[in-house]
């Protein structure tokens, strides 16, 4: 996004829930989109985008692909692919707290760098991920597919989130278009 009168450069960097909220609060960052519920506090504008179902990232050639749907007790033994920082553990224990508690046996953690790595990984058959659909693009990487749950319900939003106070102006315009992707939703 920039600004007609001036050029402003976006440097997007990746980083998890809490760890983005935190360097928001430090003004290493101007905003942040999550897929978690941010921490109340006054200084921080917060807006649901959307929210979608969690799923999982399955590599296309595996027996789970054929399915429509993913039932916990399918990712029985499933090696589950997770990122290193770790930034997201009230997702992750959600997450896994859903599918145990409705029988699926945990299988080994493997970290990963990044989420593009993650893919990767799921796409040479060494692990299934947890997503939304958006994380999953098809043919980036080949080989991965998205599947949603069945049997349990994981709603997970996107949520931007910024200073409410010396929001910089290109903040306060990708909040501008952000509330007008709402307002156009409903």
């Amino acid at each position: 996004m920039r600004p007609r009168h001036c050029r402003n450069e976006v440097d997007v960097k990746p980083a998890a829930a809490r760890e983005g909220v935190q360097k928001l609060l430090e003004g290493e960052f101007d905003a942040v989109f999550i897929h978690a519920v941010p921490p109340s506090d006054e200084r921080l504008g917060v807006l649901t985008l959307e929210t979608g179902p969690m799923g999982v990232a399955l590599p296309s050639g595996s027996r789970l692909a054929k399915l429509a749907a993913i039932s916990p007790l399918d990712l029985n033994g499933q090696a589950l692919i997770w990122l290193q920082r770790d930034g997201d553990p009230d997702v992750r224990e959600r997450v896994l707290g859903l599918l145990v508690d409705e029988g699926m046996i945990l299988g080994p953690h493997r970290w990963s760098p990044s989420i593009a790595t993650t893919m990767s990984l799921v796409a040479a058959g060494l692990g299934v991920s947890f997503k939304t659909p958006h994380q999953v693009v098809p043919g980036d990487p080949p080989g991965v597919v998205w599947r949603p749950f069945v049997g349990v319900s994981l709603p997970m939003p996107t949520v931007l989130v910024w200073l409410r106070n010396g929001a910089s102006p290109l903040t306060t315009q990708l909040v501008a278009h952000a509330r007008w992707y709402v307002a156009k939703k409903l």
